[in-house]
C-alpha cells in the first residue's frame, strides 16, 4: 500500500509508499496509546478497541471526537515544508489483523464492524456482472471501467489528481500520457487503469506469478473519496493512499486515495501521478499476497506483515523503476539503517515497524541482486503458499531458509551473514541513495555494545592496517548462535566478503593482509531468536598459512536485458572459494567503474541499471582469507542497447476497446445502476441482468416472477413487486398513503393496530392494549424534529409519530413489535418540542427485546401536548447512544460499551 515521504532528489521525485499507509508517528501513536491505556484499565473492552481501530481506517466521522485526528493531522501537514514526512498508515495489514480479532468480538460489536468488513464497499447496491477477456467482475459503485483484468469503478464525486473538478476528459496532457479525451471516461480513470494493467504485466507476465483467481476474475478496483455513499469515502481523512482488503471470497479488492493533493499538499500532476503508479504496484502485489498467504483459521501471523509491506516496496520499483520512491526509507535518523540492531523481521506491534517494514526492501534486493535474480521473489512466495507440512503455507523465515539452501547456500543463517556483507559497504544497484549503516566503534579489543536482536547485526569499523594479516573472533551468548562477517573494502576498486557462522560457537574471521589503503568492517549478527546477554570482538595477529589463490572462474557469455545484461560462471574446483568479484567499466578504457561482490555459492547474476553502451566485464573467485589473483580475472564484453525504464504503461486505446465503452455508457445517467443508462433500461428500477427463467424479461418487470419475495407475483395481484411489503393480504397502516395490501385506497385510521414500514426498510407493529384507535401513525426522520437536545446517536427505524384517541385523563398501553430483538443497550427514547430527547422510564422491554410495551397517560407521562383531551400525542423511538457524557463521581462505570468513564480518560490524555 502505500508510504509517505516525500523528498525531491534533482529531478526525480521521491515519494514513499507503503501499503496503505500508516500514520504519522506522533498521531499514530497517540490513538494508539489512548486505546491501549483505555483497555488496560478496564475503560473499554479489546473489542470495542478493535472496533475504533477500523472506524480509524474507514470512517473516521465514527470515533469519538477526542480520538478524531483529521483537523489536527490537517494543520500539521499545512506547516509541513516541501519534502517533509508525510502522514501514512499501513491499511492493508491492520485491515487483515482487524478481520481477524473482530471475528471473535462480541455480537453488537460484528454488527457494528459489519459494513466496514463488507467484501465490496457499497455491499448495499446490487452488483451487475460483466464478462472481458474470459473473466468476470460485479459493478458496485455507480461508474466503471472494465480492463483487461480490472474492474474500475467511481462514484458521483470524482475529482481529478489535484483535488480539482470536476473530473476532466480532455485527453492526454503530456507525450505518453495513457488518458484518451472524450471517450466518457475520466482522465484520472484511465490513468488508474493503465498504470494496474503495467503493475499486472510485470508481476503476472514478466515474473511469472500465477494466482489461480486471477485467471478468471477482475480485480475490483474502487476510487475512494469519489462516493460519500459508500464506506470508501473517507480515505483521505483516514490519512490512507490506499489499501487492499479481502473476505476471503472471489478476489480481494484495491481502494486507492483520489485525492493525492489533500494527503500530500502536492501540487505537481507529475508528482501526484508518481504517486499513483508506486501505489498500484504496491497494491495489486498484495492482492497476491492475500491468494498467497491466506489467514489459517482465525490466525493471522503479524511478524509477517513486514515482508508482505517489504517485497510490496521492491515491486514498485520492479514496475516503475524511474521513480525510486522507495529511498525515501533509508534517509534520516528514522530511516532502516538506524534499526539495523533490531532485527530483520520486525513485528507488527514494534514502533520501529515502518522504516523496518518498508525498508526491508534492502532484503528483498539483497535476494533479488546477490542470489538469486528477480527471479527469487516469486521462488519464496511460491513456498509461502505452497511449501508448509500441513498444505497451509510455509512461514516466511522458513520460506527464506528453503530458498537459501536451494541456492546451495546452508540456510538462512548462512545467507544472512553475506546480507550483512552487502549492507557494509551497501553494495547494491541503487546504493549509493540507500546511505550507510552506522559503525558502532572502531575498537574491536573490548565488549561493543549494542548488541543486536535476532537477525540484526551491529557494524564495527576495524583501523587501517599496514599490510599485516589480523584474525577476529567473537565469543557471545548463546555462544553456537552467532555470525561474523568481516568487508575488506580496497579504495573503490572492489570489496571481499568473508564470514564464519561456526555452530560450535566463537566464530571467526581471517583477513590474509589488511593494507593501509584498505578499510576494513567487522559485523557480529546474531542467528538465534533468543535475547542475547554480550559479546566481544578480539583482534590477534594472524600469519595466513595459505598463500594459494583459487583458480580462475568460467565466464559464460553475457545476454543482455533492458538496462543491463545477465552473467553467468563457474567457480574453480578449490575448497576454500569463498565468493565471486565482478566489475565493468566503460569498455577500452580499462578502468573498472563499478563492481558488486557476490558472496558464497552464487553463479548467476542480473546487472542492470546500465545506460546504454558497451562494457568490459571481469570476475575473479576469492578465498576465505581474501586472497584473489586478479591477474587470472575471467573477462568479456557485453553491449547495452535498450536503457532500462519503466514498465509499459498501455495506452487507453489498448486497455479499454472504444466497443465496451459505447455498451458501458458511463457518462450518462443510471438510476437504477444496473449498468444500463436510463434511456437504453429494459427494466428501470431493477437490474436488466437478472432474469432467473431466461424467458428475455428481466425478473423486475416480469409478471410471472415473484421479484421481491413475498409470495406473490405481479401476476398474481401484487401491486408493487418490487416491495416485499405490499401484496394482496398484507397489513395496510392507515394514514401513510401507501396502499400496501393493493385494495386500491390506502386503509383509513382509526383501528387499534397498525403496521408501519420503517425508514430501514423493514417494518414494526403497533397496537393498543385496550383497543383504543389510532388517528394518526407514520414515521419521520428523528433529525427533522425541532429540538436535538440529548438526541440518541442511533436511530434504526425512525421515530414514531403517533396520535391515540382515548378516555380523557386515561391511562393506556401501546405494545410495539420489532421485527428483530433490540440490541443491547438501546433503549427507548420520548421528544418533546420544548425539552428535547429523554429515556422513557415507562417502557419495558420483553425477555427477548423484540416487544416494548409504553404506558402512556392522557395529559400526564409520554403525552407531548400536555393536555388531558382525550387524546395522546406520542413521538418516540428505540434508541443508542455510541459516547454518553460520564456518569457522577461516585458512579463505577467504563465496561466494554464504551461509557463515561472512557471519555473522560480520552479528554485527560489528550
Amino acid at each position: 500500500m502505500l508510504a509517505m515521504r516525500c523528498a525531491w532528489i534533482s529531478t526525480i521525485v521521491v515519494l514513499v509508499l507503503a501499503s496503505a499507509t500508516r500514520a504519522d508517528p506522533g498521531a499514530g501513536s497517540s490513538f494508539e496509546q489512548m486505546l491501549l491505556e483505555s483497555v488496560q484499565k478496564g475503560e473499554i473492552s479489546p473489542g470495542k478497541a478493535d472496533l475504533y481501530r477500523l472506524f480509524h481506517l474507514r470512517a473516521p466521522e465514527r470515533l469519538p471526537e477526542v480520538l478524531r485526528e483529521t483537523q489536527a493531522l490537517a494543520a500539521r501537514a499545512a506547516q509541513r515544508p516541501t519534502g517533509a514526512e508525510q502522514p501514512s498508515r499501513n491499511g492493508t495489514a491492520e485491515m487483515r489483523l482487524l478481520r481477524a480479532r473482530l471475528a471473535q468480538a462480541s455480537a453488537d460489536i460484528q454488527a457494528e464492524a459489519e459494513i466496514y468488513l463488507s467484501a465490496a464497499p457499497a455491499a448495499a447496491e446490487r452488483p451487475v456482472a460483466a464478462r472481458v477477456a474470459g473473466k468476470v467482475g460485479s459493478k458496485t459503485l455507480r461508474n466503471r471501467v472494465i480492463t483487461d483484468n480490472f474492474s474500475v469503478e467511481w462514484g458521483s464525486s470524482l475529482t481529478n489528481e489535484d483535488g480539482t473538478s470536476p473530473a476532466a476528459d480532455t485527453g492526454p496532457a503530456f507525450s505518453g500520457d495513457p488518458a484518451v479525451g472524450g471517450n466518457g471516461v475520466p482522465d484520472v480513470v484511465e490513468r488508474w487503469a493503465a498504470y494496474l494493467e503495467a503493475s499486472f504485466g510485470v508481476v503476472i507476465n514478466e515474473l511469472d506469478f500465477t494466482p489461480d483467481a486471477l485467471g478468471t476474475s477482475l480485480v475490483p478496483v474502487y476510487l475512494g473519496n469519489s462516493d460519500p455513499d459508500t464506506s470508501i469515502d473517507d480515505i483521505s481523512s483516514s490519512q490512507l493512499f490506499g489499501f487492499t482488503d479481502y473476505d476471503g471470497t472471489g478476489v480481494p479488492h484495491l481502494v486507492v486515495n483520489n485525492d493525492f493533493h489533500a494527503l500530500l499538499g502536492l501540487t505537481s500532476v507529475a508528482s501526484i501521478q508518481a504517486v499513483m503508479k508506486v501505489t498500484a504496484a504496491h497494491e495489486f502485489f498484495h492482492v497476491l499476497h492475500f491468494l498467497y498467504e491466506p489467514p489459517v483459521g482465525a490466525a493471522v501471523w503479524q511478524e509477517e506483515f513486514w515482508w508482505w509491506e517489504a517485497s510490496s516496496t521492491w515491486m514498485e520499483d520492479e514496475v516503475f523503476d524511474s521513480v525510486d520512491d522507495y529511498h525515501a526509507w533509508f534517509e534520516g535518523p528514522d530511516g532502516w539503517a538506524s534499526f539495523v540492531e533490531a532485527g530483520l523481521a520486525p513485528n507488527y506491534s514494534d514502533v520501529s515497524y515502518d522504516p523496518r517494514a518498508y525498508g526491508g526492501v534492502i532484503f528483498a534486493k539483497y535476494l533479488e541482486e546477490h542470489v538469486g535474480g528477480r527471479d527469487a521473489m516469486r521462488q519464496v512466495w511460491e513456498s509461502i503458499r505452497s511449501g508448509g507440512p500441513t498444505g497451509a503455507g510455509m512461514r516466511v523465515l522458513d520460506a527464506f531458509d528453503a530458498y537459501a539452501v536451494s541456492r546451495d547456500f546452508d540456510g538462512l543463517e548462512h545467507l544472512f551473514v553475506g546480507f550483512v556483507g552487502a549492507n557494509a559497504m551497501m553494495d547494491y544497484e541503487e546504493g549509493d541513495a540507500y546511505g550507510q549503516v552506522p559503525h558502532r566503534a572502531t575498537s574491536l579489543a573490548s565488549s561493543s555494545p549494542p548488541v543486536p536482536r535476532y537477525l540484526g547485526a551491529t557494524y564495527l569499523t576495524r583501523p587501517n592496517g599496514t599490510g599485516a594479516g589480523a584474525e577476529v573472533s567473537l565469543a557471545g551468548l548463546p555462544a553456537t548462535r552467532w555470525g561474523l562477517t568481516g568487508v575488506l573494502y580496497r579504495g573503490a576498486s572492489f570489496a571481499l566478503t568473508l564470514a564464519d557462522r561456526n555452530p560450535a560457537g566463537a566464530p571467526v574471521v581471517r583477513f590474509a593482509a589488511i593494507g593501509g589503503a584498505d578499510t576494513a568492517f567487522v559485523a557480529p549478527s546474531l542467528l538465534a531468536d533468543i535475547p542475547p546477554i554480550s559479546y566481544t570482538t578480539t583482534e590477534t595477529p594472524f600469519a595466513s598459512s595459505d598463500t594459494t589463490t583459487p583458480g580462475p572462474v568460467a565466464l559464460g557469455s553475457p545476454s543482455p536485458t533492458a538496462g543491463g545484461f545477465n552473467l553467468s560462471w563457474a567457480l574453480p574446483g578449490d575448497a576454500d572459494v569463498a565468493g565471486t568479484v565482478l566489475r565493468w567499466g566503460p569498455s577500452g578504457t580499462g578502468s573498472y567503474t563499478a563492481f558488486r561482490t557476490q558472496f558464497g555459492p552464487v553463479t548467476a547474476a542480473e546487472l542492470r541499471g546500465l545506460t546504454p553502451g558497451t562494457y568490459d566485464l571481469q570476475a575473479f573467485a576469492y578465498d576465505t582469507v581474501g586472497n584473489a589473483d586478479l591477474a587470472a580475472a575471467a573477462t568479456a564484453t557485453a553491449t547495452v542497447t535498450v536503457p532500462g525504464s519503466d514498465a509499459t504503461v498501455p495506452q487507453s486505446g489498448a486497455i479499454i476497446p472504444n466497443a465496451l465503452l459505447k455498451a458501458l455508457e458511463l457518462a450518462r445517467p443510471d438510476s437504477d445502476g444496473d449498468g444500463i443508462p436510463d434511456d437504453l433500461d429494459q427494466c428501470p428500477g431493477h437490474d436488466d441482468a437478472v432474469d432467473v427463467d431466461g424467458n428475455g424479461t428481466p425478473d423486475g418487470c416480469d409478471p410471472l416472477i415473484d421479484s421481491d419475495g413475498d409470495g406473490v407475483s405481479e401476476n398474481q395481484g401484487d401491486c408493487d413487486d418490487g416491495n416485499a411489503a405490499i401484496y394482496p393480504g398484507a397489513t395496510d397502516a392507515c394514514g401513510d398513503g401507501i396502499d400496501q395490501d393493493c385494495s386500491g385506497t390506502d386503509a383509513t385510521c382509526g383501528d387499534s393496530t397498525a403496521s408501519l414500514q420503517c425508514l430501514n426498510g423493514q417494518t414494526v407493529q403497533l397496537a393498543t392494549q385496550g383497543g383504543e384507535t389510532f388517528r394518526r401513525v407514520t414515521v419521520v426522520d428523528p433529525e427533522a424534529l425541532s429540538n436535538q437536545t440529548g438526541a440518541p446517536d442511533v436511530v434504526p427505524y425512525g421515530a414514531f409519530d403517533l396520535e391515540i384517541e382515548t378516555g380523557v385523563g386515561a391511562t393506556i398501553k401501546v405494545i410495539v413489535t420489532l421485527p428483530e430483538a433490540a440490541p443491547s443497550g438501546y433503549v427507548w427514547y420520548k421528544h418533546n418540542a420544548a425539552t428535547g430527547w429523554q429515556q422513557f422510564s415507562q417502557a419495558a422491554f420483553s425477555a427477548d427485546r423484540r416487544t416494548i410495551t409504553l404506558t402512556l397517560v392522557d395529559g400526564g407521562m409520554g403525552d407531548a401536548d400536555g393536555l388531558a383531551n382525550g387524546l395522546i400525542v406520542d413521538p418516540s423511538a428505540l434508541g443508542f447512544v455510541t459516547e454518553e457524557e460520564p456518569p457522577p463521581a461516585s458512579s463505577s462505570g467504563g465496561g466494554g460499551g464504551g461509557g463515561g468513564c472512557f471519555l473522560n480518560s480520552l479528554r485527560a490524555a489528550h
